[in-house]
């Protein structure tokens, strides 16, 4: 079973004191990192959890525990277009590719606090996203 990481996902799997740790953990090696995500994760746990912490991520990503998705130019056009279909939310290029992501791979399953977001998205031959931890 393959599933798609998110920023939040992720998070929770880096700080220890978040009440979403035990559940992230149990999905850790089959996570899938997306490109995209490594740029916001590296934001926000640097400024959040530090760089200590992140390290951590980046040697286990390095060591194999997750695998690497990297994104092509027909993920972004297809990012871009899932950003214009939901122009009225501010819908950002890391969901979205994701989302774009999502569809080329057939994964319906994401690791993501954002329930806001990731429930509105109907992709292409998934009808629907699985969100992980169930919360």
């Amino acid at each position: 079973m393959s599933i798609l990481a998110d920023t939040s996902g992720l998070l929770a799997l880096l700080d220890k004191k978040s009440r979403y740790y035990q559940p992230a953990l149990a999905y850790v090696n089959q996570l899938i990192i997306p490109a995209p995500v490594i740029t916001e994760l590296d934001y926000l746990a640097t400024k959040l959890l530090g760089a200590r912490v992140l390290n951590t991520f980046y040697e286990s990503l390095l060591k194999g525990d997750m695998h690497f998705l990297a994104v092509d130019i027909m993920d972004v056009a297809r990012a871009y277009e899932i950003m214009t279909i939901y122009a009225d939310t501010p819908i950002g290029f890391v969901d979205a590719s994701i989302v774009a992501l999502a569809e080329r791979h057939k994964i319906r399953q994401v690791l993501t606090l954002d329930r806001r977001h990731f429930t509105m998205f109907r992709p292409r031959g998934l009808g629907y996203l699985e969100l992980l931890p169930t919360l």
